[in-house]
């Protein structure tokens, strides 16, 4: 090996990195980093279990710390004080946020040497907020992607690291765009954390002013079958897996749509009404159209055709 490939690769593991996450795209982003070795991570840490239930794409990442032999910290808010005496004590050069929803105080950002290395699965400066996925597809994005930016004192502000981006098409859903999410996350690390150790990084101020989304909650997946039957099957890819799912009620019964398909037939039905059962699913009677559900839970429901759901 050469001598400047030997120095290139120590430089990688020397950097002192703190790993934040809690969700399903952190662990992968995490793996990605323990097993090519992109830096020295002195720490991981995660929400714990017991509070992940407002957490639709909760994954615990001790069992990586445990495979890798990393320090692993379980916390409720990363701003409390033990917490915060915790990532102190590691001295960071470097902080990984990648994956959780709180907010974080003045007191960690001035903790790591560089500082707090965020992501935003959007391309920032546009469309800064809460539940970007879901939105991207509510709002009929065709283009976003994920931003690495370093964090600041205000939400989703901070120069601009690095960015990918993709293609958003009519069948894409919430599932397909975390996976594009997760493939991006590992890559972008690959080429931008070398770049971090090395101090080459090229930082992108970002301009004060843009469009912020709000949050979204579980409530907000209710269907409304008087809506367009091409706004109900967007409702349905945007709050798929991994996150709560659209939903709708059969006496009395609560029933998760996982997976639909619009259908351009305007039958004349009641909105709501099971027009037809298949073995595959069922159809459904919306405004303008017709909803054919693929996937929901739970198949149990002795659901008939002429009932109406809710």
């Amino acid at each position: 090996m050469r001598k400047d490939s030997v120095c290139f690769l120590q430089e990688k593991i020397d950097m002192r990195v703190i790993f934040i996450g809690s969700i399903e795209f952190s662990w992968h982003c995490l793996a990605e980093i323990l097993e090519k070795k992109l830096a020295n991570v002195v720490g991981i840490f995660n929400v714990l279990p017991k509070y992940n239930k407002d957490i639709s794409d909760y994954r615990d990442q001790k069992d990586l710390a445990q495979t890798y032999h990393s320090p692993h910290f379980w916390f409720k808010n990363i701003n409390d004080s033990k917490t915060v005496l915790s990532i102190k004590k590691l001295t960071p050069d470097l902080i990984l946020l990648f994956g959780l929803s709180q907010i974080v105080k003045k007191e960690i950002l001035e903790i790591p040497r560089i500082g707090i290395l965020g992501t935003h699965p959007t391309l920032l400066p546009k469309n800064r907020g809460r539940a970007p996925i879901p939105w991207s597809i509510l709002k009929g994005l065709k283009k976003s992607g994920l931003t690495f930016f370093y964090l600041d004192q205000s939400a989703d502000t901070g120069d601009i690291v690095d960015q990918m981006s993709w293609k958003i098409t009519g069948r894409n859903d919430a599932t397909s765009l975390y996976r594009k999410m997760t493939f991006a996350g590992k890559k972008m690390l690959v080429r931008t954390l070398p770049k971090i150790a090395k101090g080459i990084e090229r930082r992108t101020p970002q301009p004060q002013k843009s469009n912020y989304w709000p949050a979204r909650k579980p409530s907000d997946g209710k269907i409304s079958w008087n809506k367009s039957y091409l706004r109900v099957d967007r409702l349905i890819r945007a709050t798929t897996k991994p996150y709560p799912g659209a939903f709708c009620f059969w006496n009395g019964y609560k029933i998760i749509i996982w997976k639909s398909k619009p259908l351009d037939n305007n039958l004349s039905f009641k909105v709501g009404t099971v027009i037809r059962l298949k073995k595959e699913g069922f159809l459904v009677k919306a405004s303008r159209g017709i909803v054919k559900v693929q996937d929901w839970e739970p198949k149990s429901l002795a659901i008939a055709e002429g009932d109406i759901l809710r």
